[in-house]
């Protein structure tokens, strides 16, 4: 069974993701708090999805089709763009109490990096695993971290929003 969202069907469905400002709620309802200077910056896509691991690969597909639209392939170094948002949306369906919502991914230009968010409900703060040499899992925040600028964690009064953002191929 192919995998797929309504953002990634036809010309990304009828409910295209749209740029918005930060802590607008019409557009950006889940960017809604006092830190209005937390979410992606003014150029952004974000969609949500369903918190269940099996979702990863639309997430990467999403993300994909994104900074197409954004016209930036070639200036990041994608396959590492879809690892990073892959472990991070991972980790939020993994480890994070979701309550059953969704768990809203965005990505956009922050000046000269690309910007990767995973917005979920759990409050509490990610911690990295210590994971031996024989764990199958538990490298997850440590690839982010390698594959990533900079990354971090900003507590929202709903929840959290873990960010990476990645830096464009040397050449640029």
């Amino acid at each position: 069974m192919v995998d797929t969202h309504p953002y990634l069907e036809g010309n990304l469905g009828t409910r295209t993701p749209v740029p918005h400002r930060h802590g607008d709620p019409v557009t950006c309802p889940t960017c809604v708090s006092t830190d209005r200077e937390a979410c992606v910056g003014d150029v952004v896509h974000h969609a949500a999805f369903p918190p269940l691991t099996a979702r990863v690969g639309s997430v990467r597909r999403y993300v994909r089709t994104c900074a197409a639209r954004f016209g930036v392939t070639h200036r990041f170094p994608m396959d590492d763009v879809a690892l990073v948002v892959s472990e991070m949306f991972a980790n939020a369906t993994t480890h994070a109490d979701n309550a059953g919502s969704d768990v809203t991914v965005a990505i956009g230009l922050s000046g000269p990096l690309l910007r990767l968010e995973v917005h979920d409900l759990d409050p509490r703060p990610c911690v990295p695993a210590a994971a031996s040499g024989t764990d199958d899992s538990g490298r997850g925040m440590l690839l982010i971290a390698a594959l990533s600028q900079r990354w971090g964690m900003i507590a929202r009064h709903r929840g959290k929003i873990v960010f990476a953002e990645i830096a464009p191929h040397t050449e640029f």
